[in-house]
């Protein structure tokens, strides 16, 4: 007689026998999304237009020059080594529509007059005189050597593809054409549209223009609002600006005041420093008071009546505290308050606690109950415990102050136009920094 055996729901079976199931242990869902991500378009000599690439610090460290054509400490990279070193993830769009240089043996992998000084070298083989040594370099550095009998055996490097011709004695050839492009408004465009699938925290928006900064301000507002993309642009004060200030009074915009010293300096050097710090601020932490540890001599000339009017016309501000230059207030351009959106929200602690928070509402939901779980007494109850986990989860990092467990409910929307919604209502408190101090020292007789 056969023995029983096979999966089961019940344990009702009526033969002897093994009943298995094999399913998947409980996984702990991350409550806490990351950060530390910054996105950024940007105008440059060595690149391709329309590509994204996401690097970490440590592949910039070590192949920078693969990568954006410049060793690690050329002025060239001023500015993305500021962004780098106080980030976690970068994604970086080349914006001009760059053309690659060639010669009759190569052509550069990457567009941009940066590809003009690749020079390609073409020697006898010491050992064996039929031969070729096939050398590619850059700023007089070896990248990359190949030995051949002919151009067809010749593999592509890191920064050029070769061509199948006839291989001569050459002392060293540059590569030539290379050229730079024009940048138009249509190139932010297609780099705002490329990264609305991609997770960030913060965009450098490296534009100086006030035409050019509404159209970030605009994506900022349609993601932050319509979408549920949370994360802050960063950006200069427009040099053509003039009294159209009320562009930035958004808490998902930060306008950083300072310029740096310099001759062909533009205004808009502190961008990817400013970003970065505002995409890796640990939760719940606020950037007040962050001293400044970038290369640029920042320009901190301001009064204390001046700095006071920056503030309250929503200016991020780096000061001077005895020999080391710091963040003023760690603000955004909201000046504009309702009952919605009170002062509270000009705080970027406490806009990056909110915007947080519901990352994180949003992933418990999409990854652990969208098309999954019914809506019953049992779903519902699911859920809300879900929600007070995230902030427990808050709370323990120090993100929230406090919050109302008794106002989280869970509520099925009924109604002939909607299926399948719930609406919930949460109070919380977001932590706050140390900010001022007023003490009184009492003199005892």
């Amino acid at each position: 007689m056969a023995l029983g055996g096979g999966t089961f729901t019940t344990t009702d079976k009526m033969l002897a026998g093994a009943y298995i199931n094999s399913v998947s242990a409980a996984r702990s869902l991350s409550l806490i999304g990351d950060n530390g991500v910054v996105a950024i378009a940007l105008e440059h000599d060595y690149g391709n237009t329309g590509e994204v690439m996401t690097l970490t610090p440590r592949e910039f460290r070590e192949d920078s020059l693969y990568y954006l054509g410049y060793s690690l400490f050329d002025d060239k990279l001023k500015g993305l080594r500021e962004l780098f070193e106080n980030s976690k993830r970068v994604h970086i769009y080349i914006l001009n529509n760059t053309t690659k240089a060639s010669n009759d043996l190569a052509t550069a992998k990457k567009g941009g007059t940066r590809g003009n000084e690749i020079v390609i070298k073409v020697q006898n083989n010491l050992d064996n005189p039929e031969k070729k040594d096939v050398i590619t370099m850059i700023d007089f550095m070896e990248v990359d050597k190949q030995t051949v009998t002919k151009a067809s055996e010749l593999q592509p490097n890191a920064f050029v593809t070769f061509k199948d011709t006839e291989l001569t004695e050459k002392a060293g050839e540059k590569l030539k054409g290379g050229s730079d492009g024009n940048v138009t408004n249509g190139d932010h465009q297609k780099f705002l549209s490329l990264i609305e699938t991609m997770s960030f925290n913060s965009v450098a928006c490296m534009a100086t223009t006030k035409e050019v900064q509404k159209l970030y301000i605009a994506y900022t507002k349609r993601m932050r609002d319509d979408i549920g993309l949370k994360f802050a642009t960063i950006l200069c004060e427009a040099s053509d600006l003039g009294g159209d200030s009320q562009i930035y009074d958004y808490e998902g915009v930060v306008i950083v005041k300072n310029k740096v010293k310099g001759e062909s300096t533009k205004g808009n050097e502190l961008v990817p420093y400013t970003a970065a710090i505002y995409a890796n601020a640990q939760l719940g932490r606020s950037n007040l008071n962050r001293q400044y540890t970038g290369e640029y001599e920042v320009i901190t000339d301001y009064t204390q009546l001046q700095l006071k009017d920056m503030i309250k016309a929503g200016r991020f501000v780096y000061h001077r505290v005895g020999d080391t230059v710091r963040v003023l207030e760690d603000v955004n351009g909201l000046v504009t308050f309702t009952d919605a959106k009170g002062s509270e929200f000009k705080d970027n602690q406490v806009v990056r606690v909110l915007d947080a928070l519901a990352i994180s509402d949003a992933r418990v939901f999409n990854e652990v109950y969208l098309g999954k779980v019914n809506i019953d007494t049992a779903g519902k109850e699911s859920y809300r415990n879900k929600i007070i986990d995230v902030r427990e989860e808050f709370l323990k990092r120090g993100a929230l102050k406090d919050y109302d467990k008794d106002s989280i409910q869970v509520v099925e929307i009924k109604s002939d136009e909607v299926r399948g919604a719930v609406k919930v209502d949460s109070s919380v408190t977001p932590a706050e920094c140390f900010r001022q101090l007023y003490l009184t020292n009492y003199v005892r007789r």
